[in-house]
């Protein structure tokens, strides 16, 4: 099945996932989160080419790996405080 987003004609599968990483684009991501209601911020970008880099790269991909790419913080400046502790 395929769909045109973005103005480019995609492939996706049954679920409405992409099946070809080549046709994903900065413009195809922005579309897609715009159909979802999403505003993509700087630091969804961040993430999002974090993860386009490792898939490129065939690194195994880690839900630690963008607390690690600056100018994330370190993880014990972002942790939730308790009240009364």
């Amino acid at each position: 099945m395929s769909k045109t987003i973005a103005g480019r004609e995609i492939d996706l599968n049954e679920e409405g996932y992409l099946t070809d990483f080549s046709q994903w684009t900065e413009e195809v991501g922005q579309a897609i989160a715009e159909e979802e209601g999403i505003a993509l911020t700087d630091r969804h970008w961040e993430v999002i080419r974090y993860l386009q880099e490792a898939h490129q790269k065939q690194e195994a991909l880690s839900i630690r790996g963008p607390a690690n790419v600056a100018p994330f913080p370190s993880r014990s400046s972002t942790r939730c405080s308790r009240k009364g502790r």
